[in-house]
């Protein structure tokens, strides 16, 4: 692949331990060929419709589901010219397999609310229940479970946030 036609490729193939025989493995590993090898123009046009559909809108409310808390207003640059300009880019699997992503930078005036995971590994950390709420776009609280049951433990978390995500910072904007 010539390195000039590409920006970055990151794909992961099934280990050999994730099944119980080599059959199974197969199996796997062709399933993941076939994801990362859909046909990104069908994604084009269904995340086209969804630019589309966005870019009449001022803000986005992102809601988790299940034990997922998520709860945020994010709110949208508004463009000056909104027949020829979009907020959103549609990235196809020129750049991420299998299918891309549409994307958008927030206003940060107005984008509020709670971001929260039920776990997630950050730069090889394990958050548990990690909520960072956020005010005009930026960090106000955060807080995880990683040391419940511990004396201190919402002190901890916040510790393990600030030096492991804020890197000190008082606020970070989203």
């Amino acid at each position: 692949v010539i390195g000039e036609n590409r920006s970055f490729t990151i794909i992961s193939f099934p280990l050999p331990e994730i099944a119980e025989d080599a059959k199974t493995y197969g199996e796997i590993f062709d399933e993941t060929i076939r994801l990362n090898t859909l046909d990104y123009r069908l994604y084009q046009t269904i995340q086209g419709k969804i630019i589309d559909a966005l870019n009449v809108c001022d803000h986005v409310i992102v809601k988790g589901r299940g034990k997922n808390r998520t709860d945020l207003t994010v709110a949208l640059y508004q463009p000056a010219d909104p027949d020829k300009e979009d907020i959103f880019e549609n990235c196809v699997a020129d750049v991420n397999i299998p299918v891309g992503e549409v994307f958008t930078t927030p206003v940060l005036e107005g984008t509020n609310g709670l971001l929260h995971v039920t776990g997630v590994y950050l730069d090889g950390l394990y958050y548990k229940d990690l909520a960072i709420s956020f005010e005009d776009g930026c960090t106000k609280d955060y807080a995880c479970a990683n040391f419940a049951g511990e004396e201190n433990a919402e002190e901890k978390g916040r510790a393990y946030i600030e030096e492991n995500i804020l890197f000190h910072h008082k606020f970070l904007p989203m």
